[in-house]
């Protein structure tokens, strides 16, 4: 990944934020026209979302572990997971008790207490930001768009529609954005190695694999 595929994306999620849905539409019919930009864009975007792809694949593969319980949990819900728990409490993955664990848990008369272990924070954190990647940046550029509007009294600003395209208001988001941008970028980089590690970690350590590979003449025999 780079911080130009991370910036294409940005500016894909966000720009469609501010054209009420078309900026997608746009993109994809000027890529099928062959504009080299959209091709760039759309190509340079598409990386991120492999990415993120990748880690929800990853979940499905361990959807029925406790940990993978955990994860959906995780990444099905709106807020970040931050809630604590006052108190000891018996962690949900590891069976092991500890004080100020993270409440997964949700409400609702079917749903399981999920209490996670605080060694895992970080993971639960990254692994939430990870998922929700696109709702962060898209309310990231609703209060820009409010506070634009807020702080300038002549000049509001107008959302662009299916007709009209409004490249100055793309230019100035992203240019008054970049730094925003590029600290989320810096987010996910990390987050991205340290979840994939740690999912790596899991499958080596409790997926059932074959302990010994039989060799060709082994598969003659029979």
């Amino acid at each position: 990944m780079s911080l130009e595929d991370f910036q294409a994306f940005f500016k894909f999620k966000s720009c469609d934020i501010l054209t009420n849905g078309h900026y997608k539409k746009y993109v994809t019919q000027c890529k099928e026209n062959a504009d080299l930009w959209a091709i760039d864009l759309y190509t340079k975007q598409n990386k991120i979302q492999q990415l993120i792809k990748q880690i929800n694949n990853k979940l499905n593969s361990i959807s029925k572990s406790k940990l993978g319980i955990a994860c959906k949990h995780v990444s099905n819900c709106a807020q970040p997971p931050i809630k604590i728990l006052i108190g000891f409490s018996t962690c949900f993955i590891t069976g092991v008790q500890s004080d100020k664990c993270l409440d997964l848990s949700k409400n609702g008369k079917k749903n399981v207490e999920i209490h996670i272990h605080p060694k895992f924070a970080y993971f639960f954190l990254f692994l939430w930001y990870i998922c929700k990647l696109e709702y962060v940046i898209r309310a990231c550029s609703k209060h820009w768009y409010e506070v634009k509007n807020k702080t300038s009294t002549k000049n509001k600003l107008k959302l662009a529609d299916q007709v009209q395209i409004d490249e100055e208001l793309f230019d100035m988001y992203m240019t008054e954005n970049s730094e925003l941008c590029s600290s989320l970028f810096q987010v996910f980089e990390k987050a991205f190695v340290y979840v994939q590690s740690s999912l790596d970690l899991y499958d080596e350590e409790f997926t059932i694999k074959p302990i010994i590979t039989p060799n060709i003449s082994f598969w003659q025999q029979l």
